[in-house]
């Protein structure tokens, strides 16, 4: 809907569309239009995008003495019907060795609606049975990554899936399919026999190493 005014009546209004698709449209005015809203019909064509691309209308008005305005420059958005897609994860995919305290992320293709980035739909637990584990979740400031983080350390050298469903954009269009990975956690790790206390210059220090799955012996 365009608002036309002009002393001589605008007999017509042109636009060029560029974008998301390309095309033009043009609406004559009989008889013209000194002062008055005009309507004017943009075909959209089936191929044109639906993932809120935008679409710039350049609109000229020419009037009954010859009078070209100035383009008016206006931005519309194609409607967004495109679902998330998860571009990547890490952990990978059947990574193996993995640290017990690990921050899983997820990045999306495009701005998640925060409202949907909860733990209900992130969801980790071991592959063997159990529940759930607690755990925090948090959307970055771009919107697109999120980031997952047990509220306790994983167990050694134990397979455990993540999986991540009903993640919406801001459009609300869901995440089209759940993703499920798996991963396991490192078969050992090294205990310092000093926790917690304060090492100086000099200080002789002993490690024991720890496995389930592995023995050990002193060389």
């Amino acid at each position: 809907n365009v608002q036309l005014a002009d002393n001589f009546g605008v007999t017509r209004v042109d636009v060029a569309i560029s974008g998301a698709f390309t095309s033009s449209a043009e609406s004559v005015l009989t008889p013209p239009a000194t002062n008055a809203p005009q309507v004017i019909q943009l075909a959209i064509p089936a191929s044109a995008p639906t993932n809120a691309e935008p679409v710039l209308l350049s609109i000229v008005a020419r009037d009954a003495a010859g009078n070209v305005s100035t383009a008016l420059q206006h931005t519309l958005r194609m409607v967004d019907l495109t679902p998330p897609t998860i571009v990547s994860v890490l952990p990978a995919d059947g990574a193996t060795g993995v640290d017990r305290q690990p921050t899983l992320r997820v990045v999306f293709s495009e701005p998640l609606d925060a409202a949907s980035v909860i733990p209900e739909n992130l969801v980790l637990r071991p592959t063997d049975g159990g529940d759930a584990l607690a755990r925090a979740v948090n959307l970055n400031s771009d919107q697109r990554t999120v980031e997952v983080r047990p509220n306790e350390l994983l167990a050694l050298n134990r397979t455990y899936e993540f999986a991540v469903a009903a993640v919406a954009d801001l459009a609300g269009n869901l995440l089209a399919t759940t993703l499920i990975t798996e991963f396991s956690t490192d078969d050992f790790r090294l205990i310092p026999t000093l926790d917690g206390q304060r090492l100086v210059e000099g200080q002789r220090l002993m490690l024991e190493a720890a496995s389930e799955s592995l023995a050990f012996e002193a060389v």
